[in-house]
This record gives structure tokens, C-alpha cells and sequence, in this order.
């Protein structure tokens, strides 16, 4: 019978007859540490639904990442039996499609199948409740963009099943799976699709932060809790209660006075431009993007108090548009001289 790799040739599903398959090629180095292994192995699915195909195996991403890296005989054969057990993610999956289909039933043998196929059909998907989401939500063009590549993770990994049937267990091991990707800012790695990164041995100092896969929980959060089940009710409980991720954020630390100061020298190499970049930021606190947005008639005057402010139009958020008072050490440098005071308006 002939069998072949599917939809976006994902490097661990094949297709045989209408089923889907697990399907492993065992590293040559792991063969040679122990050589009892197969050079490959296949286990059934048991399903004909890709999505659910690839929701199952995304699950088991994380042991074969650290499979690859055993170098110990023992190791290797304790990871290569949870490497081929399917057994408890296929029933638990089976559990949770029947079990609001069962509940009042007193014999649920007698269930007729019409009747459960058709309810599994008419369960909304991620895809579907997604589109909902994104017309619900009220994002700038670069967040919905970002969220977007958020969602497409996990949606990768998830598959594009019922909003029901998703588990914390299996939200676990999506984030899971995501921490296991690359930076595809890289080159190695940019425009790189996931079923590539996903079969790539990737180093440590090539991942993702704990901070992107966060990202993740919080959309999941998002569209889980604050939509399906307190917006549209189409959840009783959200897959995202109680599941947290932690991680270590180290990109933001606090400076000194005298580091701060070093960083303003080193940078008096640096184009005018950049100089006034840079103290705006130290003085402002307003993001990178923030800043490159101003223009100069975004600088004012308030003919109350005296002071000057400039207004941040948009930003990360609605919250993100406000004034912001100009401070006294950036009058003092010369900012708004520089800006050109023909350009400062006076506030109403």
C-alpha cells in the first residue's frame, strides 16, 4: 500500500490508505548506541483528520528533541517507549469529542453514529472562532500581524480542531513545542517553514525567548477565556485555567546613573538624530516606535502650566495615545530648538 508524507510535508506524518501515521527515521548516532533500534518506526494515528494528526504528534515534539541529544543507552530506550505511546493522547482525545454527547445518555453504546458525527461537526474550529476573534478585537495593523504569527503557531501545533476538544494538556504541549522553535530573524531560519524548524536540532542559543512563548498563552488566554467562554459562552471552562509559563526575562534590566551616562557618550559618535533618539528615550520611557513616529507638530505647549509635552498618537494599545511633558533636562539640552520652535503649537 502506498504511503506518503502530507500537507506541508510534515517530517512526522504519513498518510496509508485514509489513515494517518506517526512515522520516525531514528538518527544514525542513536542506532549506533543502540543498535536493537529500528532504523525507522511508524505507529497509526488512528484518525483520517490531519489536524488531529498533527495535534497528537506535536505532543511529542519536546521527547523527540531530547531523544536526538541522549547518549546513554538507558535514557534512550525510557524516552523511546514514551516516544511510541499513543495510547493515553489518542483516548483522552476519544474521551473528551464523546463526553458531551453521553452525558444523560444511560446506555451510550445505543448512541446512534449519525447523531455523533453530526455534533462533532457542528462544533465550531480554531480557525472559525479565530476569524470571530480578530473582527472582535480591535488591533493596529502591526499587532494583528504579530498575533497572527502567534495564532499560526499554534494552530500548527494544535491542529484545526473543535474549540472543545482542546485541553490544557494539549495547550501544554503547543507551548511546549513553540519554546522548542528558533529565532526567525536569523538567517538560518527566516522565511523557513515550521515543518522544516520543527525537524531541525536547533541551539539553545537560537531559541525563542520565554518571553514570545508567553505570547502565546496570552492570545490563548484571549481567545479561550475572554472570548469562547466569557463573550460567547461557546466554553463552560477556558483550557488556559491554571496553565502558566515560566520564564526568565532577562532582556530589560535596570542601569545606573553611571551606565546611563556611558551609553550618552558613546553615543556622541553617533548622527545628531540619533543623539536626540536616545535621550528622548532615557527621559520619556516611550518605546522605540513610539518615538520614531513623532513629528514636529506633535510637539506642544500648554498655555496653562507652560510646559511642553509632545502627544504618542498610537501605539502598542488603545491606552497607548497620550501626553507625555517634554522634561526639563531634554529643554535644557536644546530638544526643542532642535525640533524648530516655528513647529511648536500651542494647546488649546
Amino acid at each position: 500500500m502506498v504511503q506518503k508524507l502530507v500537507q506541508n510535508h510534515h517530517p512526522f506524518i504519513a498518510l496509508r490508505g485514509n489513515t494517518y501515521y506517526f512515522r520516525y527515521a531514528i538518527p544514525t548516532h542513536v542506532r549506533k548506541i543502540c543498535p536493537s533500534l529500528p532504523v525507522e518506526v511508524k505507529r497509526s494515528l488512528q484518525t483520517d483528520s490531519y489536524s488531529e494528526a498533527v495535534s497528537l504528534v506535536s505532543q511529542k515534539l519536546s521527547l523527540i528533541k531530547l531523544f536526538r541529544r541522549c547518549t546513554e543507552a538507558e535514557s534512550i530506550k525510557c524516552l523511546w517507549s514514551q516516544l511510541l505511546d499513543f495510547k493515553g493522547l489518542i483516548q483522552g482525545r476519544v474521551d473528551r469529542q464523546l463526553k458531551p454527547l453521553l452525558e444523560g445518555v444511560e446506555k451510550p453504546q445505543m448512541l446512534p453514529q449519525n447523531v455523533v458525527q453530526e455534533t462533532i461537526k457542528k462544533s465550531p474550529t480554531m480557525t472559525e472562532m479565530w476569524t470571530k476573534f480578530v473582527s472582535w478585537k480591535s488591533w493596529n495593523e502591526k499587532r494583528a500581524k504579530d498575533n497572527q504569527r502567534v495564532f499560526d503557531n499554534l494552530l500548527y501545533f494544535l491542529g484545526d480542531i473543535p474549540v472543545g476538544d482542546i485541553s490544557k494538556a494539549d495547550l501544554k504541549a503547543a507551548l511546549t513545542s513553540v519554546a522548542g522553535l528558533p529565532q526567525r530573524n536569523k538567517k538560518a531560519y527566516k522565511d523557513q517553514p515550521l515543518s522544516k524548524l520543527i525537524a531541525m536540532d536547533i541551539p539553545d542559543n537560537d531559541l525563542v525567548s520565554g518571553k514570545y512563548v508567553k505570547e502565546h498563552l496570552k492570545l490563548s488566554q484571549g481567545l479561550f477565556n475572554s472570548y469562547l467562554v466569557r463573550e460567547l459562552d461557546v466554553l463552560s471552562v477556558s483550557p488556559t485555567e491554571g496553565l502558566r509559563w515560566e520564564h526568565d526575562d532577562n532582556r530589560y534590566a535596570s542601569l545606573t546613573d553611571a551606565e546611563i551616562r556611558q551609553v550618552i557618550e558613546r553615543s556622541e559618535s553617533r548622527p545628531e538624530w540619533f543623539q536626540w533618539f536616545l535621550l528622548i528615550a532615557v527621559y520619556s520611557g516611550a518605546r522605540r516606535s513610539e518615538i520614531a513616529s513623532l513629528r514636529p507638530c506633535d510637539f506642544k505647549l500648554c498655555s496653562d502650566t507652560g510646559r511642553h509635552y509632545f502627544v504618542i498618537h498610537e501605539g502598542k494599545t488603545k491606552a497607548a495615545r497620550r501626553m507625555v511633558p517634554v522634561h526639563k533636562s531634554l529643554e535644557a539640552l536644546g530638544l526643542l530648538q532642535w525640533i524648530g520652535k516655528g513647529e511648536i503649537l500651542s494647546s488649546q
